[in-house]
């Protein structure tokens, strides 16, 4: 039997935070107990054959945020006038920026590559790096705080941003988890332009295909 069920909103649970992101991030800082607790969570994840697919740099650094990879990080609309046309993302701006970026196979782990493809590599690694980052987002959300998720890089502008402190640094389609104290600011706002608002989008329903053994419909 099919279920369709309706995604439901839990008012005040980590599921109701982690589902929604936050474009208006307050700019309070993080306490550092709460910053090592992620770290660790982000790095303790499960991965196929327990292979470290990627590497993580975190910043603190709000200046660093707001001048420098915040200009780096936009959307690429096709077309210049549309309403999506460098359109930079706000997220950016919070206190706690978790980036994960992929490992090249040959540079750490030359044993894979004898047996398994590049393209094979970049699956795997993907599949590891969205586990760590749904479970730290989770983790965030379960201390009350608000997530945000960036992967609208300009990669020219953000190896730029990062030539001083990573000079060289190989950057393979890098995803950053955005993490800020709630303060019960309006979340969709723009906070450097007030006048535009983040629509949220509603999510969709996700169906669950469940054989119970004495057959019976779904409760909830």
């Amino acid at each position: 039997m099919v279920y369709h069920l309706p995604t439901h909103t839990y008012p005040d649970s980590p599921l109701s935070k982690m589902s929604v992101t936050c474009r208006n991030p307050s700019p309070q800082p993080l306490l550092a107990h709460t910053v090592k607790y992620l770290i660790d969570v982000a790095c303790h994840t499960p991965s196929k054959n327990s292979q470290a697919y990627f590497e993580i740099i975190v910043s603190e650094d709000m200046a660093f945020h707001r001048h420098q990879l915040y200009e780096a990080c936009r959307t690429q609309d096709p077309d210049p006038t549309g309403d999506y046309a460098n359109i930079y993302n706000p997220q950016m701006l919070a206190p706690l920026l978790i980036i994960y970026n992929e490992l090249p196979p040959s540079a750490t782990h030359p044993e894979y590559v004898k047996n398994e493809t590049d393209m094979d590599w970049t699956q795997d690694a993907r599949i590891a790096m969205g586990i760590s980052m749904g479970v730290v987002a989770h983790s965030a959300a379960r201390l009350g705080l608000n997530i945000g998720y960036c992967g609208c890089i300009d990669a020219t502008e953000w190896r730029q941003a990062w030539s001083q402190r990573l000079p060289d640094h190989e950057w393979r389609a890098p995803q950053i988890v955005c993490v800020s104290q709630d303060q019960h600011q309006p979340l969709r706002t723009h906070p450097l332009q007030p006048g535009r608002i983040f629509e949220s989008q509603p999510k969709q329903p996700i169906s669950i295909h469940r054989w119970r053994p004495d057959g019976g419909e779904w409760s909830e």
